[in-house]
């Protein structure tokens, strides 16, 4: 349309890339003289502790299960550990009989449910703390 000449038009486009890099270290920077607060503090060592340890890598957690209290227990330490991370979980249940007892088993009493209870449990928790904190 001939509205824009090539050198104002390269102008424009350099001034964009120029802000839109330069914008992170200056905001660093004007951040850092911020004083951080007990929360952020603690959250920001939360996290550089835990991208330490194997759970930040993971996408999505497989738990294989049979009727055992161990198993019962792994669902519960699995729906702590996915319910703060808002990890997805698949749970496998194992053994020659799994679909038999599967089938026998009342909804409130199975891996799933217990995988979702803890995974509420901690999700409240989060919740409430942030609630408190605001």
């Amino acid at each position: 349309m001939g509205v824009l000449s090539q050198n104002l038009f390269s102008m424009i486009v350099t001034m964009a890339v120029l802000t839109t890099m330069a914008m992170p270290p200056m905001l660093r920077a004007a951040l850092s003289r911020l004083p951080l607060r007990k929360d952020e503090k603690a959250r920001l060592e939360r996290e550089a502790f835990e991208e330490k340890g194997f759970v930040a890598n993971l996408e999505r957690l497989l738990l294989a299960v049979d009727e055992s209290d161990n198993a019962k227990f792994a669902a519960h330490l699995a729906g702590l550990v996915a319910g703060a991370r808002g990890i997805p979980i698949t749970v496998l249940h194992v053994g020659s009989r799994a679909k038999y007892q599967e089938k026998n088993r009342a909804d409130e009493e199975s891996h799933e449910t217990t995988v979702r209870n803890a995974a509420k449990a901690i999700a409240d928790v989060e919740e409430e703390s942030t609630r408190m904190s605001t």
